[in-house]
Formats: C-alpha cells, structure tokens, sequence
C-alpha cells in the first residue's frame, strides 16, 4: 500500500494544528540507567528470591524518599543483590525514571561521582560545585518529582552516604555497608 500525501495537504490548517499539539506535548526525560551500575551477575542468585522480594517491599512500603540498609559481613553478597535489583524488571518498572549507583568503597571518589550524576541529569558545569550542599541542591532540584532508584554501595561512613541524599519525594534510596545497622544513617538520611 503506497501513501501519498500531497503539499496541500501537509500544509492544510488540520495539519498545522495536529503538529503543533504534538510540539506542545511536554516530553519526559528518557530513564537513566547508570554506567557505573555493574554488570548483572551470570548466573542468578540461588536462594536469594525471598530476600529479593523483602527488600523491594522496603524500597516501596513507605511510598516517598525511602531509605533501605543492607548491613553484613563482606562477601555476603550485599553488592550482589544491589546490582540483581537494579535489573530487576519490577524495579525498573517502579522507578520508571531510572537509577543512578554510587560505588564508594573506604575511598570514595564523591566528587566524580556526583559529577557523572550531575551529567545524567543534564546539569552544567557551572552548576556543579565543590561545596557539597550546593552541589546536592542542584541534583536535588535536577531530580524534582522523578522516580528514581538512588544505590549507595559499599558505604565506610556516614559522611561518605550524606552527599548521595539527594532524591526527591519519589525516590528510594538502598545503602550497602559492612558495618552494623546505624541509627544515625537512617536519622541523618530522615533530615
């Protein structure tokens, strides 16, 4: 079946009207999806379904900004199950907007990771800072009302996690550390 399409007709007031409605539509953002996120396992997790469910009815229970510590012993497979999540069709689903991971490890590199947030959410140079505070008003605001998920792997210290507290009303948040549940991450993340 051919179309044709005359110029009268591209160019007729229907036409005009029906590209400008589309024009006017606001767009989304296209969903971030992290480069830093690493790579899904090969094999799946073994008997890891339960705790893969338990810790998505945490992400979601509270409905806004809410915050899940994964704490234990290395090599339990914390960054494991953080990176499963991350694929996890629910979750992407969920957090519709995207993910961003922030990798900290005992030396963080905060500045070059909230640069490359700064980037995924389309700030400017300029509007990027060395003053922490300033810099994470600025992703805050970049954020607004997306739906993200926000993962904060291998965290060594409260200091360490604070500047990664930047998601809006309709963000998650999930920290990984080796060190016991700390009242004072959840209290400081509350803020």
């Amino acid at each position: 079946m051919q179309h044709n399409t005359s110029k009268a007709q591209m160019h007729s007031p229907q036409a005009s009207s029906r590209l400008h409605r589309l024009s006017s539509v606001p767009t989304r953002p296209l969903p971030i999806f992290d480069s830093a996120i690493p790579r899904q396992p090969s094999s799946p997790l073994i008997g890891r379904a339960n705790d893969l469910e338990l810790l998505k009815q945490h992400l979601w229970e509270d409905g806004n900004a809410s915050l899940t510590t994964l704490n234990g012993l290395p090599g339990i497979g914390k960054t494991t199950l953080a990176i499963t999540l991350a694929y996890d069709e629910e979750v992407l689903e969920s957090f519709a907007d995207g993910i961003l991971w922030a990798g900290l490890g005992p030396s963080a590199n905060i500045p070059s990771i909230l640069s490359r947030w700064g980037r995924l959410l389309g700030l400017s140079l300029a509007e990027q800072s060395v003053d922490y505070a300033a810099w994470t008003r600025a992703l805050h605001a970049a954020i607004g009302s997306r739906r993200l998920l926000i993962i904060i792997d291998d965290a060594w210290s409260l200091e360490d996690v604070l500047p990664f507290k930047i998601g809006g009303p309709h963000c998650a948040h999930l920290v990984t550390t080796r060190f016991p549940p700390s009242p004072r991450i959840s209290q400081s993340m509350d803020h």
